[in-house]
């Protein structure tokens, strides 16, 4: 007699498989580790996925979107590069600052504190956003070197320095109390990161609501300012 899928077990698998990827990473993770997880058979997830890399495929696609059960089951492994480009043209499209660039094209305004806090809570709406596909990405880039380099590129590089160069046009030398702008504009990035994304799934977390994280990363964010 067939095995009978379970309707609703594709989403929870996928969900399940999402913090099981992000807990352990990518190497680390077995099927048995998210069978376990569901408390199911390792059998019941190959009615549903061919191979881990199709579940890893399956978990970054869910996180950036809504993700429909596949009329064909189990899903196909997927073809090398294939999860790679999907998550390229995930991060080229949400990566997208208008106000921070915005800002870049024009002179300093009267109220740089209030310019600075729609960035800040514009990068951190974004991150917030998507804080399930950044993490799942953050966590298991150094598992994929070519993950590491688009994702790296964009999160570690291009986003700091967008801000490295705002901080430039409107900090004051005499302000910068001999700090880099490199470094504070990476570290005002980082809290952000921390308040809108990894809190999530920090081990012995603060309970906070989201507005206050939000407010926290703004007030941090003008101490660079020295505001």
């Amino acid at each position: 007699m067939p095995r009978v899928r379970d309707p609703e077990r594709f989403s929870q698998l996928v969900s399940v498989a999402t913090e099981v990827f992000i807990e352990r990473g990518y190497r680390r993770t077995q099927m048995k580790d998210v069978a376990d997880a569901m408390g199911v058979a390792k059998g019941t997830i190959y009615l549903y996925v061919e191979s881990k890399e199709a579940l890893f495929d399956l978990a970054v696609r869910a996180a950036n979107d809504d993700l429909s059960e596949p009329k064909k089951l189990p899903v196909a492994t997927p073809k090398p590069g294939v999860t790679i480009r999907y998550v390229k043209d995930a991060l080229a499209s949400e990566a997208r600052f208008p106000k921070l660039e915005a800002a870049l094209g024009r002179s300093c305004p009267t109220d740089v504190c209030a310019e600075l806090e729609g960035i800040v809570r514009e990068l951190y709406a974004l991150m917030h956003q998507r804080r399930v596909a950044l993490k799942l990405i953050d966590r298991n880039a150094a598992q994929y070197p070519e993950l590491a380099a688009i994702y790296f590129a964009i999160a570690r590089q291009a986003i700091p320095k967008l801000l490295e160069r705002y901080l430039d046009a409107r900090l004051p030398e005499d302000r910068r109390g001999g700090v880099s702008l490199t470094a504070i504009a990476r570290g005002v990035v980082e809290v952000i990161a921390f308040w809108a994304i990894h809190r999530h799934w920090d081990p012995a977390p603060t309970p906070v609501a989201d507005e206050v994280s939000e407010a926290a990363a703004v007030r941090f964010a003008l101490g660079a300012l020295g505001r």
